[in-house]
């Protein structure tokens, strides 16, 4: 026991609850150390941003990764150890669990980087109809990822330039890329 005034379960989750907050300090630090690392060669895969926030399933999922994990532990660890001062210890356990899913869903929303921004060139990868006639799909340039993507006006063809003049959270919306001739 590290503190004898507390209980068993008191002590484990303050050793929990501890490990948590130096790993969460150690992981808002290392990026801030601007350590340089070896150019890491990516592969030809092209992932769709779109997906994890297709559904809500997708966007739970993505919100428990590393970061959004490290949260959840944070916030579940602390106030688990917190309420056990005040409640059953059944109970501060479920309320540390919900509390850390809302830290790691909140993290998540406010860690949602947006799709394409305007002005962002892109290749059609699959056709793109005409105006609220369907959707295409496009490769952003910028960032090598494939989006859900709807034209301006006409219908762009397979491997046409085109660029980005509008976005949500699920599409962007493009137009074909004009040509300058030259004089």
């Amino acid at each position: 026991m590290i503190f004898a005034s507390l209980t068993i379960f008191q002590n484990i989750i303050f050793i929990i609850a501890t490990l948590s907050i130096v790993i969460l300090i150690v992981y808002i630090i290392l990026p801030l150390l601007d350590i340089k690392q070896k150019e890491v060669v990516s592969s030809d895969d092209i992932d769709s941003e779109t997906e994890p926030y297709e559904n809500i399933y997708g966007f739970v999922k993505n919100a428990f990764k590393i970061k959004g994990s490290i949260f959840f532990l944070v916030f579940a660890s602390c106030l688990c150890f917190l309420f056990s001062f005040f409640i059953d210890n059944w109970i501060s356990i479920i309320l540390g669990l919900i509390f850390g899913c809302a830290a790691a869903i909140i993290v998540g929303l406010l860690d949602r980087k947006p799709i394409g921004e305007i002005g962002d060139f892109a290749i059609a990868s699959s056709k793109i109809p005409e105006k609220d006639c369907g959707m295409g799909k496009v490769i952003l340039l910028e960032n090598n990822s494939e989006v859900n993507a709807e034209s301006v006006g006409k219908a762009i063809k397979k491997g046409k330039k085109v660029i980005v003049v509008e976005r949500f959270s699920n599409k962007v919306i493009v137009k074909k890329l004009k040509r300058k001739n030259k004089q």
